[in-house]
This record gives C-alpha cells, sequence and structure tokens, in this order.
C-alpha cells in the first residue's frame, strides 16, 4: 500500500514539474534545427517580404514524398499587382499569372506541361541542371524563401552562427546572424552573390514555427559595380499538407 502511494505521489509531482515548465526540454543547436528540418515531409508556410516598395505574400507547401508542392504568390508594388499560382505533381507542372494595374486586367495566361517539356522550354540552355528530374527536386526542395523558406533557413543556418536564444512561454527564440558568398560561371564570366544579415526563430520541439529575417543581398558580374538589394521577410510554419481545391480543378482538366 505504501509503495503504491509513493508512486502515485511521484506520479503526481511528476505531473506538476512539466504542468509549471520545471522539466524543459534541451535548447536547440544549429546542428539540432537544420537536422529536424532534413527530417520534414511535408509542411506549409505562410510568408512575407518587403524590398523598397514591393511587398511580396506567399502561401504554399510541399509534401516530398508525395513529389508534389503548390504556391500562391501575391507581389504588390505602387501600380500594379501579380498574382502567380504554381503547382508541382510528380512530374506535371502548372502555373498561371495575371497582371493587374488601375483595377484591370492587363495580361494573364497559364500553361501546363511535363516537367520534361518544361525542362526543355525553358531551363536546357539557360541553367545548369541538366535533366527533368534534377529540376523537380530544384523547384521542390531548393533554398528559396519564395518556393521553400524552411530550407533557405536550413541553408542561412549552416552558412551562420547562432548568437542568443531565450525560453519563453510559447518556445525558444533563437537568434542568429549568417553570410553566403556564391560564384556562378557563365558564358567566361563570374556572377558572386552574397546574402548577409541577421535572422530570429521561433523554436518549437526543435522545428522552427516562425521566422522573421533581415537580408542584403550583393550581386556582381565580373568587374561590374555590384547591385545591393535590402529586403525583411517573416513566415509562419505549420507542419501538416492539404492540397488546396485549385490544383485538384487544374490537374484534372
Amino acid at each position: 500500500m505504501k509503495k503504491r502511494l509513493a508512486v502515485l505521489m511521484l506520479v503526481s509531482l511528476l505531473g506538476l514539474a512539466i504542468a509549471s515548465g520545471c522539466i524543459a526540454t534541451k535548447p536547440p543547436t544549429k546542428e539540432s534545427v537544420v537536422k529536424a528540418i532534413e527530417d520534414v515531409d511535408k509542411y506549409e508556410f505562410w510568408a512575407e517580404s518587403k524590398s523598397g516598395e514591393v511587398t511580396t505574400n506567399v502561401h504554399g507547401g510541399v509534401y516530398y514524398s508525395q513529389e508534389e508542392g503548390y504556391w500562391e504568390i501575391v507581389i504588390k508594388s505602387e501600380k500594379e499587382i501579380r498574382y502567380v499560382n504554381e503547382t508541382l505533381l510528380k512530374d506535371m507542372f502548372y502555373y498561371s499569372y495575371v497582371l493587374k494595374a488601375g483595377g484591370r486586367k492587363i495580361e494573364g495566361y497559364s500553361e501546363k506541361l511535363t516537367v520534361e517539356e518544361y525542362f526543355n522550354k525553358y531551363i536546357v540552355d539557360s541553367s545548369n541542371l541538366t535533366n527533368p528530374e534534377e529540376v523537380k527536386w530544384e523547384i521542390l526542395k531548393g533554398p528559396y524563401f519564395t518556393t521553400n523558406p524552411l530550407n533557405f533557413i536550413k541553408d542561412l543556418l549552416q552558412h551562420g552562427n547562432i548568437t542568443k536564444i531565450e525560453k519563453t512561454d510559447k518556445g525558444y527564440i533563437v537568434e542568429f546572424v549568417f553570410k553566403k558568398v556564391e560564384k556562378h560561371k557563365a558564358f567566361g564570366t563570374t556572377l558572386k552573390i552574397t546574402i548577409e544579415g541577421s535572422g530570429k526563430l521561433l523554436i518549437k520541439g526543435a522545428l522552427p514555427m516562425e521566422a522573421e529575417l533581415i537580408v542584403t543581398k550583393i550581386s556582381k558580374v565580373g568587374d561590374r559595380k555590384p547591385t545591393i538589394s535590402n529586403y525583411t521577410a517573416k513566415v509562419k510554419f505549420s507542419y501538416r499538407y492539404k492540397r488546396p481545391e485549385w490544383v485538384r480543378e487544374v490537374t484534372e482538366k
């Protein structure tokens, strides 16, 4: 009887400790966050970036094991708005584009084609990608803020260092700085791209739930004067995936 009471008391104390936050998970590290991101199979996101007078909003999602993803992109400037919808389903790629100005539709088009057709039509002579399969996975997994902000953050972490970790009621706030330099050669010239800045992540269970970024991008071609662009960005993540209705409609046509 005494043994049973002791066990019950221990369970109760553990419950109180967990409820009060006395038993804490380990603080995240750069390596643990990168590993957690690499283990993700599906997620959705809501992102916004601002550069000068241009604001870009994106709602998207990817599902790696199903080889699919979708992106709903709205690009707003002072005088016009661009709407872009894209989806990739295994070997099929669809996109639509609409430009509006002054409340009127100026232009618009859409196209559905296989990834191989997309590669031959748009990629083969203008990229280092050598086959349709590489194109598919570059679309799904490429570390770009607009199409895969989770892998973009992973890439920045791998080229950066954590400067501060703070535990809050919502999770861990992780601040970091980064600098990444890339060089691309084409047509006898070298394009050097430097991406640097700082970021702040809300981490729950090792995965980012929210992120804020301040980024400077410096592009330099050969000996020409560099082009500098600055932007701020924020994004929220959900680790689920639901195919939008419009994707079903365009793929069944």
